[in-house]
């Protein structure tokens, strides 16, 4: 089998992205202004940013405890889903200040 840089293989699991862009929302906001670049960790089976600080267990779009994260093998579309993310959190804001 020949190994690829875009693709992991591991035995159980079959092949996985190497890279995946993510991004995470709770109730105090935007985990990150732009989208994460993460790297697929074999051993845990997650993929990790270069701090560690950030993991998305699956891609696409996830509703944990507290937090709901997207994750994409394309990083436009997680800009795309931060910024509307982002618009969101203004509507919110505005109406939310709104006085009669």
């Amino acid at each position: 089998m020949s190994k690829s840089k875009y693709y992991v293989q591991t035995k159980l699991s079959g092949r996985f992205p190497r890279v995946v862009y993510g991004n995470a929302v709770n109730l105090a906001g935007l985990y990150s202004a732009v989208p994460l670049k993460c790297t697929y960790r074999k051993d845990l089976k997650v993929w990790f940013d270069k701090e560690g600080n950030f993991d998305v267990e699956k891609l696409g779009l996830v509703r944990q405890l507290g937090c709901i994260t997207f994750a994409s093998v394309r990083r436009k579309d997680v800009e795309l889903w931060t910024s509307g993310v982002r618009e969101a959190m203004l509507i919110l804001r505005r109406w939310s200040q709104f006085k009669e």
